[in-house]
């Protein structure tokens, strides 16, 4: 299946693959880049304007956004950034598409499956949803999704949060935790990754920690990682600029 994407401007593709609960409105502040790059983002099945598949395992999301580069017409090897559940769908494609990628930026992620433990919540998450509705698992998303600075500091941040991850369908919302739950170990595929690479992460990220990040990097061999302090877990939201900063340097000096 293809799915409902957005473009604009021209030149090398750079490809904005979402985070869960989210879809490809959360990269409105990287708005800024397709005056540079042809900026592509897309919304994971279900989500948003995409259609809802039968399955929603990494691989499958991975298939699909190849098929919507297909159908745009991007011929040329593409730049994907992934954060989160995003950063989990290219390790897919790093796996199934390696010659297709010209470099990959690794966002607020990890290589390994979930442990027995993060199976368990994610069930747990799937019974809220079922059970009390959409509105009630994104406002117990927002402790753990959003950096310390962010919940003192960022009102407009939070209210943005809400209004997108509360627009998503409960049925993608289940079928992406799923997914996510069922995703193998892709630590190796870091290993083979032959493109430039660039991994960054949120100071005050509680999911996933800049230790566990930095480790990543340290398998890729053309790789660097960076820390984007005063952010969480979706620091493109947090931190646009620095974000925006990191990759318009790491494309300039490793990828241009």
């Amino acid at each position: 299946m293809s799915l409902a994407a957005e473009q604009a401007g021209s030149g090398v593709p750079l490809v904005f693959l979402h985070a869960f609960p989210l879809d490809r409105r959360m990269w409105a502040p990287q708005e800024s880049l397709s005056r540079h790059y042809r900026r592509i983002a897309v919304d994971f099945p279900g989500f948003n304007e995409s259609r809802l598949t039968s399955t929603s395992s990494m691989e499958s999301m991975a298939r699909a956004v190849m098929k919507t580069l297909d159908g745009l017409a991007v011929r040329e090897k593409a730049v994907f950034v992934g954060l989160s559940m995003g950063g989990y769908v290219l390790m897919q494609l790093a796996r199934i598409f390696p010659d297709r990628i010209r470099a990959a930026a690794f966002v607020s992620t990890r290589s390994g499956a979930d442990t027995p433990e993060g199976k368990q919540k994610r069930l747990e998450n799937i019974e809220i949803v079922q059970k009390q509705g959409v509105k009630v698992f994104v406002e117990r998303q927002i402790p753990a999704l959003l950096g310390e600075t962010t919940q003192k500091e960022r009102p407009a941040v939070i209210e943005q949060f809400r209004k997108i991850a509360m627009a998503q369908p409960a049925n993608a919302i289940v079928g992406a935790l799923r997914g996510m739950a069922e995703r193998g170990d892709t630590s190796t595929v870091l290993d083979g990754l032959q493109c430039p690479a660039l991994f960054v992460s949120g100071a005050e990220d509680t999911i996933i920690q800049s230790a566990e990040m930095e480790g990543m990097s340290r398998r890729v061999k053309n790789s660097e990682f960076h820390v984007v302090e005063k952010a969480g877990h979706l620091l493109n939201l947090e931190r646009p600029e620095a974000l925006d900063d990191l990759l318009n340097h790491f494309l300039k000096r490793r990828v241009l």
